[in-house]
């Protein structure tokens, strides 16, 4: 799997596919933890078109300060699908899209693993609204999804991975109506 971080910003238009992402895993380390929730909506034109939504059994037990962190039990994953018929299902649903998330370094590194313990041959681009977030407000001291949404005046209160992708779906076209030029969008 070929992961292509998109590093000219300027260039971005709301008249593409983008598919926005926030996944939950067991812990920090692709190689040994897993991906246990994965969400994301399609946008395309900047209308939201559809959405992926799934547990995922890991195939390894939940630490319980993960549980304490995501809400995400042992006994919510246990008859959720396998991460390969997951992240099989979830390629299929981004053909074609540019993915976007918030800190996209750690979310693309679970997918990049994944991809390669299943050996998919999939080129996909991606946007981390983390930089766009940087580059267009300069003035904010931390750059969490919740301080970044409260900038942008967007009510931010989350438990769920979709909770997460639908406010970064919010702050990403926030964003980029910025780089398009309309920066009276906070």
């Amino acid at each position: 799997m070929k992961l292509r971080k998109v590093e000219d910003l300027n260039n971005l238009t709301i008249n593409e596919s983008y598919v926005v992402l926030d996944i939950e895993t067991t812990g920090f380390n692709p190689e040994k933890d897993k991906i246990i929730d994965i969400s994301a909506i399609k946008i395309v034109n900047g209308k939201r078109i559809d959405h992926f939504s799934t547990l995922v059994n890991p195939g390894i037990v939940i630490p319980r300060k993960i549980t304490n962190l995501t809400s995400i039990t042992n006994e919510m994953v246990i008859d959720a699908p396998p991460c390969e018929e997951v992240i099989r299902k979830f390629m299929a649903f981004c053909k074609g899209s540019v993915l976007v998330s918030h800190h996209t370094e750690f979310s693309m590194s679970f997918l990049k693993q994944a991809g390669k313990d299943l050996d998919l041959d999939v080129d996909i681009s991606y946007i981390d609204t983390l930089t766009m977030s940087r580059e267009l407000l300069p003035e904010l001291e931390k750059y969490g999804l919740d301080k970044v949404a409260s900038a942008l005046n967007i009510s931010y209160e989350s438990d769920r991975t979709i909770d997460c992708a639908e406010y970064t779906v919010q702050v990403f076209l926030k964003l980029l109506k910025m780089y398009d030029g309309e920066q009276d969008c906070h």
